[in-house]
């Protein structure tokens, strides 16, 4: 990491979203890369103590996570504020103004938003629609009075949706694929896939986009494969897109253009299937459908410092109204007018009365 830049990087996102976390307590994440942020972040704009979840996962261990955070808090001086708790069970869990749903705090299941002290809140860290019932229930929040809102990425200290754009031409870069006079077919319902096609276009990219790709038939697929350098998936829709169930068959692909890649942003793909025909797939890992294979964070600690110092003010907002004694409804929207917060709506499709 270069330090010095981070450094600046984050006491300037602090100023641009004025986040004073002063007198406040921080339940959030201990991760690994630049995830590994969030907890220094908190303690810089002030929080009174942050408390930390982590976990074994497939981006690092446990002890090397602590280890590396506890590195991090004694560079920014901050290592008598950040405290890891050994579980989701220690009784400072209930001490928490503010609970990130952040990857190893969640899932906040029934039994574990009990716990939280009344006038706790939940700053969702990324836009209302990418909302995901398995990580968070929203049922209880609204039986508890637990204000819940997301961030709004296309706040202008954000701007998070340009970077994607940015991220899927970094990765065809890192695969030797030149992007000027590509051909690449980008095949996505979703607004990652809208902002791709634009930077693709932007950089002199032969870009073939097909937003749904059941408007098509196979022959439209199958002529446009063969001289095709790339597919990239970034779809949010359950649709399967490359797999055994959609019309793109893995073997079909690999007999047209045997040299081809598929990226995957994020949405449906058998990748067993994909790799079992040769064909060359990145990244490595495939997230699940509803998650991105690769966040912003591939591209520097930028887009993740400003997106989760944003969030953190969305939950300053929301616990100092909640602690002054405002309502939940009074607090979202307070935080609706004075923080970058985005609200669910039933344009978005959540699926029960949130007010």
């Amino acid at each position: 990491m270069n330090f010095f830049r981070i450094d600046r990087l984050i006491n300037q996102s602090i100023k641009a979203f004025q986040l004073d976390l002063t007198g406040l307590r921080v339940l959030t994440e201990a991760a690994s890369g630049f995830f590994a942020l969030t907890p220094i972040i908190a303690a810089v704009a002030g929080a009174d103590f942050v408390y930390t979840i982590t976990k074994n996962s497939r981006y690092g261990r446990a002890s090397d996570i602590l280890k590396n955070l506890n590195d991090l808090a004694v560079i920014w001086e901050v290592h008598d504020k950040i405290f890891n708790l050994p579980s989701k069970n220690h009784n400072y869990i209930s001490k928490a103004d503010i609970i990130t749903n952040l990857g190893h705090v969640r899932p906040l299941t029934k039994s574990f938003l009990e716990r939280l002290k009344p006038t706790a809140v939940i700053p969702l860290m990324w836009e209302t629609w990418e909302y995901r019932p398995a990580d968070l229930d929203l049922r209880e929040c609204n039986r508890l009075g637990i204000p819940v809102l997301g961030t709004n990425e296309n706040h202008p200290n954000l701007k998070t949706f340009d970077y994607v754009g940015i991220l899927a031409l970094k990765i065809l870069l890192d695969l030797e694929l030149e992007i000027c006079n590509s051909y690449i077919l980008l095949i996505g319902n979703s607004l990652f896939a809208n902002i791709i096609n634009k930077y693709l276009i932007m950089n002199g990219s032969n870009c073939i986009f097909f937003p749904d790709i059941n408007q098509f038939n196979n022959h439209q697929l199958k002529s446009n494969l063969i001289n095709i350098d790339a597919i990239i998936v970034a779809d949010q829709s359950n649709e399967e897109i490359i797999g055994y169930k959609s019309l793109l068959l893995p073997e079909t692909i690999n007999q047209l253009n045997p040299g081809i890649a598929v990226v995957h942003i994020c949405g449906n793909i058998d990748s067993d299937a994909i790799i079992n025909s040769k064909i060359s797939l990145y990244p490595k890992f495939i997230a699940p459908t509803g998650y991105m294979s690769l966040s912003t964070e591939y591209l520097g600690p930028k887009p993740l410092i400003d997106l989760h110092t944003a969030g953190l003010k969305v939950g300053e907002v929301l616990a100092k109204a909640r602690l002054r004694g405002l309502c939940k409804n009074e607090a979202i929207k307070l935080a609706l007018e004075k923080s970058p917060a985005m609200d669910f709506s039933i344009s978005q499709k959540v699926l029960y009365d949130f007010f």
